[in-house]
């Protein structure tokens, strides 16, 4: 199996309703980034897919989230916006986009911060 994988970082702020403390009240995370695409075959160019396609999708996807409150974003509405929650999102908008043949799963990994992360991974049906 082939792996090919992006990380970047970026800037957003949440608030988890159901929370106490620090932890309900908006605050910013200096999130960390990963997406992992595998499959099991190489184009006809010895790649799993063109890294510059993933690179320029995911960028256009992490802008709608980057410098923002996450609560008041659609994609959270009637969503407690958790790392969970996120990657999964994160997960769908990629895959929705992605056209890339040879991809068999995606997996999305979202830091908080430098201890705790949480990941959404699915396969992908072409």
């Amino acid at each position: 199996m082939y792996k090919v994988s992006i990380h970047k970082k970026f800037r957003a702020q949440h608030f988890l309703p159901h929370e106490q403390g620090k932890e309900h009240t908006p605050h910013y995370h200096d999130y960390q980034i990963e997406i992992t695409l595998s499959g099991g075959k190489l184009d006809e160019h010895g790649f799993l897919v063109d890294i510059i396609v993933i690179k320029k999708l995911f960028t256009t996807i992490l802008e709608n989230f980057t410098e923002k409150l996450l609560n008041m974003l659609p994609d959270f509405q009637q969503k407690n916006p958790s790392l969970e929650n996120f990657s999964r999102i994160v997960w769908e908008k990629f895959t929705r986009q992605l056209d890339a043949p040879n991809i068999q799963s995606v997996e999305v990994i979202i830091w908080e911060n430098d201890q705790n992360w949480a990941s959404f991974t699915g396969d992908i049906t072409q």
